[in-house]
């Protein structure tokens, strides 16, 4: 038989939709317009992947906790629409559907704060690379040719190596709890599979907490962000975990619920990359 060699030519082919809606909140202090400095920085990376192509909205809803009369909540919840839709380059005629619900509730939040946010509902964009590489085809089936995919989410932990700085997890507590939502569990199943991609990384885990010492509660978190990687499949023999209490804030001194909120949080340590 013939030796035929086949080239498979790189191509970087814009971007498939998984189909699936995603929803990414934005929160605020009370009686706030403007979200949170954490929120605020999220928001700013929202963006980013938005001007990438790399998402598409779909719609935005905004709340408001039920502190005040429904007249100033639904006054407030439109204002903190248009800050979030502003931000992400939302023009007044855009055919994404935009509503202040006010008081309404979509679902139950168990604390104020998440009852006061903005959800952004969204389909995440992957980029499909395909590599260049021979191929002897005589005795290959063409039907087993499949397109590695380059997960965008990955990038992020890559940017924080690069810079040698600890990748802070997108991990939200209820506060005075371990509780984790299920948006911070999607997050550690994204460090999961990043975990498993790269077969060589090890990581420390490390908890810290806003308002004063807390060992215990800190341990308590970055244990909770272990076990979980666990469960996911991820070798205990790769991974630790500490608690850092209040030795490294990010903002010091902490004035307001927006500077408790960013040091109060789990961070990651890379070794053996």
């Amino acid at each position: 038989m013939k030796h035929i060699l086949l080239y498979i030519l790189t191509l970087f082919i814009c971007f498939l939709s998984n189909a699936q809606t995603n929803i990414k909140s934005f929160y605020f202090e009370r009686s706030q317009s403007v979200p949170t400095l954490y929120s605020q920085n999220q928001l700013a990376l929202f963006k980013e992947k938005v001007d990438r192509n790399e998402i598409i909205i779909e719609k935005v809803y905004a709340y408001t906790d039920s502190v005040g009369s429904s007249r100033y909540n639904d006054s407030l919840a439109k204002k903190r629409l248009e800050y979030v839709s502003s931000n992400l380059g939302i023009e007044n005629n855009s055919s994404i559907p935009k509503v202040a619900h006010g008081l309404s509730r979509m679902y139950d939040a168990q604390s104020f704060l998440n009852w006061r946010r903005v959800d952004v509902y969204y389909q995440q964009l992957t980029p499909v690379v395909i590599e260049i590489q021979e191929i002897d085809t005589t005795e290959l089936n063409l039907s087993e040719i499949k397109p590695q995919v380059l997960d965008t989410n990955h990038q992020e932990i890559l940017t924080s190596l690069d810079n040698a700085t600890p990748y802070i997890l997108n991990v939200e507590f209820f506060e005075g709890t371990t509780d984790l939502d299920e948006k911070s569990l999607k997050e550690i199943r994204n460090l999961a599979d990043f975990l498993k991609r790269n077969t060589n990384a090890s990581i420390l885990i490390r908890g810290h907490v806003c308002c004063g010492k807390n060992m215990r509660m800190s341990k308590k978190r970055a244990k909770t962000v272990y076990q979980e990687l666990i469960k996911l499949g991820v070798s205990k023999s790769r991974l630790d975990y500490i608690g850092m209490s209040n030795k490294e804030p990010l903002v010091t001194p902490e004035l307001n619920d927006s500077d408790r909120q960013r040091n109060r949080r789990v961070d990651v340590k890379f070794q053996g990359m």
